[in-house]
């Protein structure tokens, strides 16, 4: 995934969160914390993020 994306926003994390994990090829159906930021590290949106780092980044964009 191209990191311009992701630069400065969490709109596109939040897009993300809030689709079905089957719409990016994933075998199940729901994201859990863990999941969802293994994802966002595997598609380059960042080096590393926490668990709690992710609920606070989705806390700000409302999700």
């Amino acid at each position: 995934m191209d990191q311009t994306l992701f630069a400065g926003t969490g709109r596109e994390i939040k897009k993300i969160a809030k689709s079905k994990p089957a719409e990016h090829g994933l075998p199940f159906s729901t994201w859990g914390p863990a999941k969802l930021a293994d994802f966002l590290v595997a598609e380059g949106a960042f080096d590393d993020i926490s668990h709690e780092g992710l609920r606070a980044l989705l806390r700000e964009e409302g999700v």
